[in-house]
């Protein structure tokens, strides 16, 4: 009981955003004690989150699956997408070919589904794993897969190439608090140069003298499951480290969409936030330091965002129920959105 509860611990702390610099280390310490496929797993995640995965851990996870004879689809198909993303291509060659991709199982078919990065380096490097009748399912989501990577562009494309090309000098970040009502501010939202907004756009003419009618780049947080993109949309943006290497509920849906461009937030600046605020960084502050760094002379307004007008507690959507997350830590992130942009 003792061990289920220590495990359970360091999971609500995680879930929780309590996410101090030693989390890692603890997990990895418990984990080295008491390996197992949740102990492993959620070290993986912990370590992707607060500092990011390098060599040593997926060496470590290799050693500790080894000596427990341990055999998981869902965590080697996580190494396998980690060694991807750090560039390690021969390493998950040597990996794929343990995993016996010719006749992947069930399970690992399940698993495949969930790692865009892995499912994109398949069906250009070896599409043979993913041709044979009983794994359509898998080719079709190999070339969502490819098509999606196929848009991704570095951040500062979406803010230095808008869609007609001008220079930007005003920015607008929209967020959905219910602040932004009653304040009559939809036509300076609208002409703005780059128009910002979060999640679930709802543009409904009831609201369009206060939250206006124009996006330009729609940024979008992990696990929030994408509505067909409006048509004006210019570009979108997943906030979160590496998004499409790990575990993506909602990726095949955003694949889906028409988006010209897509782009990923820089991790030296997720990094930098989470050691600052020792909790997962709202996707409206990843956005503003992200304009900060590659725009530092535009000038940038905020509107609707909850830690600002409640001097850090979260609200519920303007338009619907939807609460935001109390992961966040809210009262630090309102001082640096100060320091970062305007207030209108």
């Amino acid at each position: 009981m003792t061990t289920a509860r220590s495990l359970a611990s360091l999971q609500q702390a995680f879930s929780s955003g309590n996410w101090h610099s030693d989390l890692p280390e603890t997990c990895w310490l418990y984990t080295r004690k008491h390996p197992s496929t949740r102990s492993i797993k959620l070290a993986l995640e912990v370590q992707h989150c607060l500092a990011g995965l390098q060599s040593q851990h997926i060496s470590l996870v290799d050693a500790l699956m080894r000596d427990i004879n341990l055999h998981s689809a869902k965590i080697e198909l996580r190494l396998l997408s980690a060694e991807l993303q750090l560039g390690d291509t021969l390493s998950a060659f040597n990996r794929l070919t343990r995993l016996g991709p010719d006749q992947f199982s069930w399970s690992q078919r399940g698993a495949l589904m969930r790692l865009p990065i892995v499912l994109d380096w398949l069906y250009r490097q070896y599409p043979e794993c993913l041709q044979s009748k009983l794994q359509h399912n898998l080719l079709v989501k190999a070339t969502l897969a490819n098509s999606l990577l196929a848009t991704v562009k570095p951040t500062v494309d979406q803010i230095s190439n808008p869609p007609d090309d001008a220079p930007v000098s005003q920015i607008a970040v929209v967020g959905n608090a219910p602040s932004i009502l009653n304040r009559k501010q939809g036509g300076a939202i609208d002409n703005a140069d780059l128009v910002v907004r979060f999640n679930q756009i709802n543009l409904s003419e009831t609201w369009a003298v206060d939250v206006g009618t124009r996006t330009d780049l729609w940024v979008i947080s992990p696990g929030f499951i994408t509505h067909k993109l409006r048509a004006s949309v210019h570009a979108q943006m997943l906030t979160s480290i590496h998004p499409l290497s790990r575990d993506s509920r909602y990726w095949i849906n955003l694949a889906k969409q028409p988006s010209r461009s897509l782009s990923l937030i820089e991790p030296r600046i997720w990094y930098e936030l989470v050691n600052e605020l020792k909790a997962p960084p709202s996707s409206g502050l990843l956005v503003l330091r992200t304009l900060n760094a590659i725009a530092p002379h535009a000038n940038v307004r905020c509107y609707g965002f909850s830690a600002l007008a409640t001097h850090g507690k979260s609200e519920n959507h303007y338009g619907d129920r939807h609460r935001a997350s109390d992961r966040h830590n809210w009262l630090l992130e309102a001082q640096l959105i100060r320091a970062l942009a305007g207030q209108a």
